[in-house]
């Protein structure tokens, strides 16, 4: 069993903000399942796991409901439901140590500072489980003439505005290989397991 988590935050005034980029690709991730095995994946809610849920063969796909930074709840939630090791969970975020369009797939490392992250740390116990790191990071340097120095938007700031028209082919075009890359190393283990 394998469990995929997109975090992010509920409620349609946090849709398509850099901090939901979790949700997008776990929704991109159900939708190219669906199309590939032919059949009608949706999403229902589960209040006793505070989560949207999809379940495919012995993939779980989730969308917690607590908000970034109580995902741990969820997280751990669902890994005890569903009876999935550490290393088996794959949770996909957003992360302003990478640049936008980049991404990074990797066990125990994260971002220097995401409060969802260390949530789900904390709620787990440990650290080695997957990150899927989608990188959000287009800040300009904005000149700032009262201080006669570069500045930067707040991160906190930041990871809640929406991508820009000239950002969201870079995040389609990356989402699409996060699919592509995490469906991957899915057929890869069936194999070796089969």
């Amino acid at each position: 069993m394998k469990l995929v988590i997109g975090l992010g935050n509920p409620g349609k005034e946090y849709d398509k903000t850099r901090h939901n980029v979790g949700y997008a690709v776990v929704d991109t991730l159900v939708s190219e399942i669906s199309r590939i095995r032919i059949c009608d994946v949706k999403f229902r809610h589960d209040r006793k796991l505070n989560s949207e849920i999809a379940k495919v063969d012995d993939l779980v796909f989730a969308k917690p409901t607590t908000f970034m930074n109580n995902s741990g709840l969820a997280v751990s939630k669902l890994a005890s439901y569903f009876r999935v090791a550490r290393n088996d969970i794959y949770v996909v975020h957003d992360d302003l140590d990478i640049n936008i369009g980049d991404f990074k797939i990797q066990n125990t490392k994260g971002p220097h500072n995401h409060n969802g992250v260390l949530s789900v740390e904390e709620h787990l116990g440990g650290r080695d489980f997957w990150r899927v790191r989608v990188g959000i990071e287009n800040r300009k340097r904005v000149h700032d003439d009262t201080k006669s120095n570069l500045a930067f938007i707040p991160g906190e700031d930041y990871v809640l505005s929406r991508f820009g028209k000239d950002e969201i082919g870079i995040v389609d075009k990356a989402t699409k290989q996060i699919v592509e890359d995490l469906l991957g190393i899915y057929l890869a283990e069936g194999k070796q397991n089969g």
